[in-house]
């Protein structure tokens, strides 16, 4: 939650020792880690939120962990309403309420639950409304990250289409040949100057029942 005190820890075990060292997005951070390789933020913002990995130059060459995906959400504000408070409007005439928006992307689930075949392909789809545009979509899936674009058999994520809705895309994440392992939850993630949303995917994955039969004289 945005304000809050984050600590992230990046530990090497090697022989002979070496030195940690925290990167995000791949490439230099704008906060220093300690001698024991701790990242410490003292009041986390949307500034901070990104990907960041644990590595190390060794003699035996360069080392890295998984990458970890930091969100950082808006602490909501309470919204409050006044007892008995009317908006005065005349028969026929027009009544304009305002909504207001932290700017953050909007991600929505088009097909929320999917349920799909082992072996056969499937489609996930979602869609984002973003002002300013995304500055990056993200498609996770077991221990894969992709881009639009991005093709790491059997998974594709589609490049963004935009929709007729103005500032509004269309991304697609298509599964060539489902396996029973990617049964699960899957994530869109979106992030524009503003912060970053995400959609929940749940896809279950069923295997095709087979029979046989014996006959006998």
């Amino acid at each position: 939650m945005e304000g809050m005190k984050v600590s992230l820890r990046c530990e090497v075990d090697a022989n002979p020792s070496s030195d940690p060292l925290w990167v995000k997005d791949d490439g230099p951070l704008t906060i220093q880690q300690d001698n024991l390789g701790f990242l410490n933020f003292s009041s986390i913002g949307h500034e901070h939120a990104g990907w960041y990995r644990c590595t190390t130059h060794h003699e035996f060459g360069f080392f890295a962990s998984f990458g970890y995906f930091l969100n950082v959400r808006t602490a909501e504000l309470p919204v409050s309403t006044a007892a008995g408070s009317n908006i005065p409007a005349g028969l026929g005439q027009s009544v304009n309420v305002g909504c207001i928006s932290d700017g953050r992307p909007e991600v929505t689930a088009v097909n929320k639950s999917l349920m799909a075949m082992a072996g056969k392909s499937a489609v996930l789809a979602g869609q984002l409304c973003s002002t300013p545009r995304p500055l990056r979509v993200l498609w996770i899936l077991r221990h894969l990250v992709l881009s639009p674009g991005d093709v790491k058999h059997p998974y594709i994520a589609y490049n963004l289409t935009e929709t007729e809705i103005p500032n509004c895309y269309m991304s697609g994440l298509e599964l060539r040949r489902v396996e029973v392992d990617d049964s699960g939850e899957i994530l869109l993630i979106v992030k524009n100057a503003n912060g970053i949303s995400d959609a929940h995917f749940l896809l279950n994955v069923t295997q095709a029942s087979s029979f046989s039969f014996s006959s006998s004289a």
